[in-house]
């Protein structure tokens, strides 16, 4: 009796562990290459794999592109730079800075409610206060993490 409730219980937080493990993949942003992502790079793999390589500058996913379509992958060269621009925007060194230095204190929702209002100068601002406040964000990232901020929740033209 005794060996049987430890198996059982030994499968159940085996179960719940595995169960923890697997997460779902995650959501794409909104944005004009989401699309063009769908449709030509998640149909091979999943979101997941364009989510681990977070942090890489316009240069990088540009030869990811450039090499995803010489595997086949169906980006026409219009679609080229809104994908890459999407990939940087979305997947980028500001992003993130952003999810490692930001968001460890607050939500990204505190980032949302400002979008659209906010111009380059504002989200400096924002910024400059929150290393004043404590924000590890290194003095080299702070543009990046500014011209991320600016593109991504900025105003439209």
């Amino acid at each position: 009796m005794r060996h049987t409730i430890w198996t059982f219980s030994t499968l159940c937080i085996t179960t719940l562990a595995l169960g923890a493990a697997i997460q779902a993949p995650p959501e794409l942003p909104e944005g004009s290459g989401k699309a063009i992502l769908e449709a030509s790079c998640v149909s091979c793999h999943g979101s997941d794999v364009i989510a681990k390589r977070e942090g890489l500058q316009s240069e990088s996913w540009m030869m990811i592109v450039e090499q995803m379509k010489q595997y086949g992958a169906d980006i026409t060269g219009d679609q080229f730079e809104v994908l890459v621009r999407y990939l940087a925007d979305n997947f980028g060194e500001g992003r993130k800075i952003l999810d490692t230095n930001c968001t460890t204190c607050h939500g990204l929702n505190e980032v949302k409610k400002f979008q659209g209002f906010y111009k380059r100068d504002d989200w400096k601002d924002v910024v400059t206060t929150m290393v004043k406040y404590g924000a590890l964000v290194k003095e080299a990232q702070v543009p990046v993490l500014v011209d991320y901020l600016t593109r991504a929740y900025g105003p439209k033209n």
